[in-house]
């Protein structure tokens, strides 16, 4: 090996750990069956909600049309 130079690195396989976030949750946007406004699973509001009482959706509109409304705390809902 040449001075200085740094071996090569490699990954095998990294073990996943913590929540699952984003669509392979179950959906784009997240309510609760008690409440009337759906979030992105990463905003503040959706952590709120138990997880027993979360509503799955696979976008905006169907969120709309099942009667909720975007959450006015997450950014960049309501823009559909």
């Amino acid at each position: 090996m040449a001075e200085g130079a740094k071996p090569a690195v490699s990954v095998g396989s990294v073990p996943l750990e913590g929540e699952e976030r984003g669509m392979a949750i179950g959906g784009l946007v997240v309510a609760s069956k008690n409440g009337s406004v759906y979030h992105f699973p990463w905003c503040g509001g959706a952590s709120q909600i138990n997880p027993a009482n979360k509503v799955w959706f696979a976008s905006e509109k169907a969120a709309k049309d099942a009667g909720y409304s975007p959450s006015k705390s997450c950014k960049g809902l309501g823009a559909e």
